[in-house]
């Protein structure tokens, strides 16, 4: 008989494999676990992962089906299959995914930003920015949203309200790599600006200090 601390254990692993993206690993432990306790949802999610990962898609979304079963109108089973889509390279179901998860939980902030860089690929720059910006609202504090907002601004030409979003962010935190880093691709590819360009990449950098 398996006990309770065995099987913690095992989890534990798991989990620890997932972590460090030994993916091989996860899988032996996981289907291990699924032998013992059949049918448990985490396990078959962690599985489909797994088996995402290491690009063998198939078996992935035939577990993202049992998962579906365990669990119907789970955001997480969604969620996860939309990131399989993606390995795939298949955007317009990764999509779907997505928007499925969101339907079910509106909240769920990964889903919204994996929505919004589809719709970026597609070329769909205003729909992104909508998104991005309804984020920025629910989390203000999410300057990495910030960020990419800006991004999407200046790849839809909305260059002045790039850079002062990202103004902002850096009035806000001096030491806002990420922030400095866009704007300095910006100002790159904005004449007479280079030399700011150059200066904020060595900030980003850390050799200039406050």
């Amino acid at each position: 008989m398996v006990t309770e601390k065995k099987i913690k254990l095992l989890v534990e692993k798991g989990n620890s494999a997932i972590d460090s993206k030994q993916w091989k690993e996860a899988i032996t432990i996981f289907e291990e676990l699924d032998k013992i306790q059949p049918n448990t949802f985490p396990v078959i999610i962690n599985l489909a992962s797994c088996f995402a990962n290491i690009a063998d898609y198939k078996r992935a979304h035939e577990l993202y089906d049992e998962a579906d079963k365990i669990q119907p109108l789970s955001p997480e089973v969604n969620y996860s299959r939309g990131i399989c889509f993606e390995f795939e390279k298949r955007d317009a179901e990764a999509l779907d995914s997505f928007k499925k998860a969101l339907r079910i939980n509106k909240d769920n902030i990964d889903a919204w930003i994996k929505c919004a860089e589809i719709l970026r690929r597609q070329d769909k720059l205003k729909e992104a920015i909508e998104i991005y910006v309804y984020i920025s609202e629910k989390n203000p504090n999410r300057a990495d949203v910030m960020c990419d907002l800006a991004d999407t601004l200046y790849e839809n030409d909305q260059k002045t309200e790039a850079e002062n979003l990202l103004k902002k962010l850096i009035d806000y935190n001096s030491n806002h790599r990420e922030a400095k880093i866009v704007l300095a691709r910006i100002y790159h590819n904005t004449p007479g600006k280079k030399d700011l360009a150059i200066q904020l990449e060595k900030e980003a950098e850390g050799s200039i200090t406050f």
